[in-house]
């Protein structure tokens, strides 16, 4: 287990608070597939990347130690590594984790092989609580021997499993409730965050998820009202489809399958839970500088702009029916702005109606430091948030600078806020 701490941002001075005021000690994400990983890279690990980004110090503790997929063991970023410790598990359902009927699910090894049951263990094994296992289909039950925790803080995503094999909303919320009422048994100061159920593709519909989702929120309230730490965060923004083509509610684009999401959605849902936490946004190892603070604004820039040194635009929305043009010599980046999402050469990161969506838009060229494994590209960020990583250039336009222009090619006359010798983060 190592520490997310911050080794190579660029400007200390710039962080907006204390990190020490925002460390989460030791954190226990407890889920299914989603949170475990499947395809690619857990949420967990773009979530990880937004501590070590600001300093902010975890130790992630669980009864895995592995994901759903070979080779995705380790990795590294801006002079972290993945701590890829949880309590999650593939296909299983809130009532199995909190103990409750039998554990039905036998998945043993993943697909390099590794062992991957939880051996019906449950949250009061983890916590130490009971060393009674889940029960099987046949009953049989078992004694826990496995670690004991006991952590500060706990996020929490289950329901896509019990929702699907039609468990109603009540009976999954009471089966939360014993995950949660376990997790202030053992910690009453902990901070618990009960993430929303995401939306999916098909197979499960949305109005299903919305009726549970409503529940988690009324239940988080309800316990807070008592001075419980207990928290809820809706994940699904920028995932959702404003089309309403879809069954399960989520953007196509976002999602793997019928029920996991993309690398795109894993970004978004993890910024989305930082952002639900009060933590502030990625940097992606770049200083922050705010918009105001930039030296120029106009509503075009033509001068050259630099691949090697990296450079920075902004601008304010709503603006639906612009596009957002990067061009330097070696390619570009054209953000595309409608109302279905954000899009960065052709490719949806962000859905939602940018002609009601406020805030401010950012993107930069960042050359990358292979030094600190973050990847060259253009980044994008919508607020704090961070919603494109390491988006590779598109063939380069014969324009040089920085655009922003209606649906109809015309230059849009609003301010485009701007460095062009350097990328910087946004300010929180």
């Amino acid at each position: 287990m190592k520490k997310g701490t911050l080794y190579a941002l660029l400007a200390l001075n710039l962080l907006p608070l204390s990190a020490a005021e925002q460390d989460l000690g030791d954190w226990m994400a407890i889920g299914d597939s989603i949170t475990h990983g499947t395809h690619e890279y857990s949420y967990r690990w773009h979530f990880q990347k937004i501590l070590i980004d600001n300093g902010i110090a975890y130790d992630a503790v669980g009864c895995r130690k592995t994901c759903f997929y070979a080779g995705h063991d380790s990795a590294e970023y801006n002079g972290g590594v993945f701590d890829n410790e949880h309590c999650a598990q593939f296909n299983v359902q809130a009532r199995e984790l909190a103990g409750v009927g039998t554990f039905e699910r036998h998945y043993h090894t993943d697909n390099a092989g590794r062992p991957t049951s939880m051996k019906r263990s449950n949250i009061h094994n983890w916590l130490g609580l009971s060393t009674e296992l889940t029960p099987d289909a046949q009953g049989k039950r078992g004694s826990y021997a496995g670690e004991v925790f006991a952590p500060h803080t706990f996020t929490l995503m289950l329901g896509t499993n019990d929702l699907n094999m039609k468990r109603a909303p009540q009976d999954l919320l009471a089966d939360v409730e014993t995950l949660l009422q376990a997790a202030l048994s053992k910690q009453p100061q902990a901070n618990i965050y009960l993430m929303s159920v995401p939306y999916c593709k098909d197979k499960l519909p949305a109005v299903r998820i919305d009726a549970y989702n409503t529940l988690l929120q009324a239940k988080a309230e309800q316990y807070r009202a008592t001075g419980a730490h207990v928290h809820y965060i809706c994940i699904n923004h920028g995932l959702q489809d404003t089309t309403g083509k879809t069954v399960g509610g989520a953007h196509p684009s976002m999602m793997m399958d019928w029920a996991h999401p993309t690398a795109q959605g894993n970004l978004l849902i993890a910024g989305n839970l930082a952002k639900g936490m009060g933590l502030p946004g990625r940097t992606a190892g770049l200083p922050r500088k705010a918009a105001a603070d930039f030296a120029q604004h106009d509503t075009r820039e033509m001068r050259p702009l630099s691949h090697e040194r990296g450079y920075t635009a902004e601008i304010e929305l709503p603006a639906a029916g612009h596009s957002l043009s990067l061009c330097d010599s070696v390619g570009q980046c054209e953000l595309q702005l409608t109302t279905e999402g954000i899009l960065a050469n052709g490719a949806m990161l962000y859905a939602t109606d940018c002609g009601t969506t406020a805030g401010r838009l950012r993107v930069v060229y960042h050359p990358g430091d292979a030094s600190r494994k973050i990847p060259a590209g253009y980044y994008v960020w919508l607020g704090a948030q961070l919603i494109g990583e390491a988006i590779a250039p598109a063939p380069r336009s014969t324009r040089s600078g920085i655009h922003l222009q209606t649906a109809d090619k015309k230059p849009a006359l609003r301010a485009i806020y701007r460095d062009a010798t350097a990328p910087w983060a946004p300010s929180r």
